[in-house]
């Protein structure tokens, strides 16, 4: 549209007086997210709101969902403000809903490295490992230091490996181990800064000493074809 005010009243009114897939499809075309399309004292409550979910949830996820929820319901579907809904939703293990808010939020055009990577982890924790692998891949795409989302696809990809054992090839077993390793290593956190660093390496460290042993062992059965299969 090529006159402002005409633009700012239909950003503003679609979403009162259409129905909302419409309304996402004129937000879509005006190339603006939702917060866009109210007034500025709109966005400064949103603002608010995800600050105050921010602090409550390190007390309780369920009421910093309710504190959102609330907003949501007054000021509408702010694509920020359904990142973090999302993220608590998952945390409070509603997947169902988690999920729906951050593929909301990716569709409003809120494409963060972490809304792809709490969106792969709800794909994860349903067990739908290709598509959390997709996600993680994106998150890195956009960040490339991002060791959380590095050692989720490298877990997605050593779940696979244990998942379809009997179906997959040597080869492919052997490839996608060794993707997997490439990303679980480069998930190490070189500088320990807290107990939670520790963790995560501990773990990854296991992780990878076991994708190196069955590594190791496919590749001796390329090697050997014959040979008596120990993994």
């Amino acid at each position: 549209m090529d006159n402002p005010q005409l633009k700012d009243y239909v950003l503003k009114r679609a979403p009162e007086i259409l129905p909302e897939i419409v309304s996402a499809k004129i937000r879509k075309h005006a190339n603006v997210l939702l917060i866009s399309a109210g007034s500025p004292s709109v966005s400064i409550e949103v603002q608010k709101s995800i600050q105050r979910a921010d602090e409550i949830s390190h007390v309780s996820w369920a009421e910093a969902i309710s504190e959102l929820e609330t907003t949501r319901k007054t000021w509408g579907e702010d694509p920020g403000l359904l990142a973090n809904l999302g993220y608590y939703y998952f945390r409070n293990e509603n997947r169902p809903k988690a999920r729906t808010a951050l593929e909301k939020a990716i569709t409003e055009g809120y494409e963060t490295p972490e809304v792809f990577f709490h969106l792969a982890l709800v794909y994860y924790y349903e067990h739908n490992l290709d598509r959390a692998l997709a996600q993680s891949e994106t998150a890195l795409t956009l960040r490339t230091m991002f060791p959380k989302a590095e050692r989720l696809a490298g877990e997605c990809l050593w779940e696979k490996v244990n998942r379809e054992e009997f179906i997959l090839s040597d080869q492919a077993r052997l490839q996608i181990l060794r993707k997997s390793l490439d990303h679980l290593k480069r998930s190490l956190i070189p500088d320990e800064r807290n107990v939670s660093d520790v963790e995560h390496n501990r773990i990854v460290r296991g992780i990878i000493v076991r994708a190196e042993e069955r590594s190791a062992a496919v590749q001796r059965s390329i090697n050997s074809p014959l040979q008596h299969r120990l993994y």
